[in-house]
């Protein structure tokens, strides 16, 4: 299978599992919390927030861990997971 098919597959799973995780946790706000959907939608604003700054703030990372991910290499490896513990 060739690496960008593998890569697009990841992502499709990461864009399906986050809008599950978004659906459910909706639900469980509103029926197990007993929360109204204005305050249930006030808590996914960090997630919003996390969502803009995150990629905005990607080329800055890879700068300060010295570190370059080809795609096939999207899962943590032991080697980068080193230059974050030094």
């Amino acid at each position: 299978m060739p690496v960008h098919s593998v890569a697009c597959h990841k992502a499709h799973k990461a864009h399906a599992s986050i809008g599950a995780f978004f659906l459910l946790f909706s639900v469980y706000l509103q029926s197990a919390l007993h929360l109204n959907a204005l305050v249930a939608g006030t808590l996914f604003l960090p997630f919003g927030v996390g969502f803009l700054i995150g990629p905005l703030l990607t080329p800055y990372l890879r700068q300060y861990a010295e570190i370059t991910l080809a795609p096939s290499e999207w899962d943590v490896k032991p080697q980068v997971w080193q230059v974050w513990q030094d």
